[in-house]
């Protein structure tokens, strides 16, 4: 018996002593605030990990005081309902952590999982300490044997309680609390940027690890899930955003990896047309600014390489192309400033062509005319009968509106008109304009200088074919003056003596060649066109000059005279 009693009192000190051995060289200490239903992990005097929990319906329930770790157990049964450990159904989880609490030895009161996540952070158990039953398994692994546990209900941060209980903590590094991430420099919450291992966080004015969009000092920064500040490209709710070196978010306009970007106020990569500047840009789908030719719903836009759409003309490759205010690329006819182009299907300016019986110059333009006539009877359109009507003149109008864009027609024919008058027409301010306008002149002047000598003094008419000599150079000079650039077409006269018989016409031939002759030679001094019209009314004089006493043509005479100029003004 006494033997035994000397066994019983060794193996007790032994327990004993292992006991307090274990409780005295653990750095471990648990906290439970029911006040906001945490529990801190603390390890080597350092705050590890928070944990939210549930605790008793009521205040009394989950004990408070110092206790400790006396038991762990994987999958206990829960006994008063019958359940075996390790079932789902089991309100205990599958971890239990015992707690020697109101003379109890971790029995009743313990740390353990639960059948119903939902209860997590609520007032609803019997006494013990629910956990959520991943994190319970995260911690049963961690905690040793007679860890103590301290359990209250305070305002105070756990450091606060863990000091107040006698244990020397000083938290530094990050900790998670409540689901919160902190960082602690000498048990002291950082607050602001933080840098830690090249890689900078932010912490709010309550020390919390802010995650996603962050506004500080008027700038934009975004935390990953991680924390950490976010530099580059970011995607996040659909939109891409750019985050500088600095963190900062970008606007504006970025250069990255050799190419142009734009990010509105809010950050957000901007995609499609923007205008900024007054000057219109395009955007891909990739944020990307284009240069170039684009085709966007059907239509071609340019932009420089500036990236700004071009509107106007734009010469590209040796090809001309005309962009609408719109910047679209225009086709089909156009009329800019007061002149017509023609724009191929593929965008390029027609020249130096016919488009449908339009003729385009060499500069694409369609060829503009501001015709005037200048002469006697036959500009003005006199007929056989005496009256007036459409004279050569007219029909060339008629033929530059079918090909040409005629913007004036001015026709100052006067029946009557000797070289003398015309020289006083060309003094009027009213003719000088148009003259000097002009893109071409037709002339037809001398015939009523000749024609009454030949009928009273045929010897006076060499005479008077050296006046009219004069006079035209006087008005070819005047009109170069005027518009050295115009073009000017002067007529030979027909024969108006057709009718007549050889001999009567013979004597009159010679003189008529020679007013010819002298009108043919100013036009080439001049750097004029001479205008033939002999014979295209001789070979049709009956229908030409119907009435043998009148030196006037009939209409289709007039057209013929109009064909002959065509000839050379098209």
């Amino acid at each position: 018996m006494k033997k035994i009693s000397v066994i019983f009192v060794l193996l007790f000190s032994i327990f004993f002593f292992t006991t307090q051995t274990d409780a005295a060289g653990s750095s471990q200490l648990l906290i439970i605030n029911k006040k906001i239903n945490t529990l801190a992990y603390y390890d080597g005097g350092k705050l590890v990990k928070t944990f939210k929990v549930a605790t008793g319906r009521s205040r009394d329930l989950t004990p408070e005081g110092n206790f400790r770790i006396v038991n762990k157990i994987v999958n206990r049964p829960y006994y008063t309902g019958n359940i075996p450990g390790g079932d789902p159904r089991n309100p205990l989880g599958n971890r239990w952590m015992g707690l020697e609490a109101r003379g109890t030895y971790g029995t009743t009161y313990g740390i353990h999982g639960n059948a119903n996540e939902s209860s997590i952070g609520k007032y609803v158990s019997s006494g013990c300490v629910r956990m959520h039953n991943e994190e319970i398994r995260w911690l049963y692994d961690k905690i040793q044997m007679y860890t103590p546990v301290i359990i209250t209900y305070s305002d105070s941060s756990f450091d606060a309680i863990a000091k107040a209980n006698g244990y020397s903590v000083s938290t530094n590094g990050w900790v998670l609390a409540n689901g919160k991430w902190y960082f602690y420099s000498n048990g002291v919450a950082q607050k602001g940027w933080l840098s830690q291992g090249g890689t900078w966080y932010f912490l709010d004015n309550s020390g919390v690890m802010k995650t996603g969009w962050v506004l500080n000092n008027g700038k934009w920064y975004f935390l990953e899930k991680s924390g950490a500040m976010k530099t580059g490209w970011l995607l996040t709710g659909g939109k891409w955003y750019f985050l500088e070196k600095s963190g900062a978010m970008k606007t504006g306009w970025l250069s990255n990896s050799g190419k142009w970007y734009y990010l509105e106020t809010s950050g957000a990569m901007k995609t499609g047309w923007l205008k900024t500047g007054n000057e219109w840009y395009y955007l891909d789908a990739g944020g990307a600014m284009k240069t170039g030719w684009i085709s966007l719903s059907g239509k071609w836009y340019y932009l420089e390489s500036s990236g700004a759409m071009k509107t106007g003309w734009l010469d590209k490759a040796g090809k001309k192309y005309f962009l609408t205010g719109s910047g679209a690329m225009a086709t089909g006819w156009l009329k800019m400033d007061g002149k017509w182009y023609y724009l191929y299907t593929s965008g390029e300016m027609a020249a130096k062509t016919t488009i449908n019986g339009y003729i385009l110059g060499e500069d694409g333009v369609w060829v503009q005319v501001d015709y005037v006539a200048l002469g006697d009877s036959l500009a003005a359109g006199i007929t056989p009968d005496g009256k007036k009507d459409l004279g050569y003149p007219d029909y060339i109008a008629n033929n530059f509106k079918k090909s040409y864009d005629l913007l004036d027609f001015a026709n100052f024919g006067v029946s009557g008109y000797k070289t003398a008058d015309l020289i006083e027409q060309l003094k009027k301010a009213d003719v000088q304009k148009e003259i000097k306008a002009a893109t071409h002149i037709t002339l037809d002047i001398g015939a009523n200088d000749l024609l009454p000598v030949l009928q009273t003094n045929p010897a006076q008419a060499p005479e008077v074919i050296g006046t009219v000599a004069a006079n035209l150079n006087t008005i070819l000079s005047t009109i170069d003056q005027l518009n050295p650039k115009v073009k000017v077409y002067v007529m030979g006269y027909y024969n108006p003596f057709l009718h007549y018989p050889q001999e009567q016409q013979a004597p009159l031939l010679p003189l008529l060649e020679g007013l010819n002759g002298q009108i043919k030679a100013q036009a080439i001094q001049h750097g004029d066109t001479f205008v033939p019209t002999e014979k295209v009314i001789a070979v049709n004089f009956k229908e030409y000059l119907p009435v043998p006493e009148s030196i006037h043509l009939s209409l289709t005479g007039y057209q013929a005279l109009a064909g002959e100029f065509w000839k050379v003004m098209k």
